[in-house]
C-alpha cells in the first residue's frame, strides 16, 4: 500500500485553472511588436502583425479591426473572405489569413533556444530545395504555452480555409498541424519576447464597433480609404 500513496497525493492536488496569457513577439530587425493576449476560455486578440489590423477571435467568429480617421472599422472573417473569394476567385475563403503565399514549404532539423525556451526548429525550403539560413519557424511543446498554441492555431485554421482551392493550402495545413501539441516560440512575426500570466480584462475582447454590415464590407474592400 505504500507505494501508491505518492500517486495518491498527487491526484488529490488541486488542479491549476487555466490561466490568461499575454505574449509578446519583437521582430528582431524591425523591433515590431505583435502582442497576442488570449483568455482562459480560448477567447483572443492579436495587435499588430503582418497584417496591420487586429484581430479579434470570440467563440467560432474571429473579426478584424481596421483603424479609420473615424474611429475602427469592424469586419466579420466570414464576410470579408466570402467577398475576397468573389474577388480573386479562391472558393470556400472565409477566414483570417496571414499571407499565404509568404508561407513556404517547411522541414525540421533540430532544437533550437529562442530567449531561453527551447523549440523544434523547421526550415524554409527553397525552389532549388535549399534550407533557409535560420529557422523559419520554431516551436515550443511547453504545456504553459498550450493556450498561446490554441490561438495561433486557430489563426491558421482560418487561413487554411482562407487558401482552400490555392497552391498555397497544403502548406498552410502542414504548418497548422505543429501548433496542435505546442507554440510558436518563433515565427514570421518575430521571437517571443515574454509571457504573462496576469489576468486580462474581458473588455480587451470586447468589439469596439459592431460589425459592418456585408454590403458595406465589400465597399470597404473596394473603394479606398476616405
Amino acid at each position: 500500500m505504500r507505494r501508491w500513496l505518492p500517486v495518491l497525493l498527487i491526484a488529490l492536488l488541486p488542479v491549476q485553472a487555466r490561466a490568461d496569457l499575454t505574449a509578446t513577439y519583437v521582430a528582431p530587425d524591425t523591433h515590431k511588436k505583435t502582442i497576442i493576449q488570449v483568455a482562459a476560455n480560448g477567447d483572443f486578440r492579436m495587435d499588430g502583425g503582418q497584417a496591420q489590423q487586429d484581430i479579434i477571435g470570440r467563440g467560432d467568429e474571429a473579426y478584424l479591426i481596421e483603424p479609420r480617421p473615424h474611429g475602427p472599422v469592424v469586419m466579420r472573417a466570414t464576410d470579408l473572405f466570402k467577398i475576397v473569394a468573389e474577388l480573386v476567385g479562391a472558393p470556400k475563403a472565409k477566414g483570417v489569413t496571414v499571407s499565404v503565399s509568404a508561407l513556404p514549404a517547411v522541414t525540421r532539423k533540430g532544437s533550437v533556444t529562442i530567449k531561453g525556451r527551447v523549440g523544434d526548429a523547421y526550415y524554409a525550403i527553397g525552389p532549388d530545395g535549399r534550407l533557409s539560413a535560420r529557422p523559419f519557424l520554431v516551436i515550443s511543446h511547453d504545456p504553459a504555452l498550450a493556450l498561446l498554441g490554441s490561438a495561433v492555431a486557430r489563426l491558421l485554421a482560418l487561413s487554411k480555409e482562407t487558401a482552400s482551392g490555392t497552391a498555397g493550402a497544403d502548406k498552410v495545413a502542414a504548418i497548422a498541424a505543429l501548433l496542435k501539441d505546442g507554440a510558436p516560440i518563433l515565427s514570421p512575426d518575430g521571437e517571443l519576447e515574454s509571457v504573462s500570466f496576469a489576468p486580462i480584462a474581458a473588455a480587451r475582447f470586447n468589439l469596439p464597433a459592431s460589425p459592418l454590415p456585408l454590403d458595406e464590407v465589400r465597399r470597404a474592400l473596394t473603394e479606398p480609404a476616405p
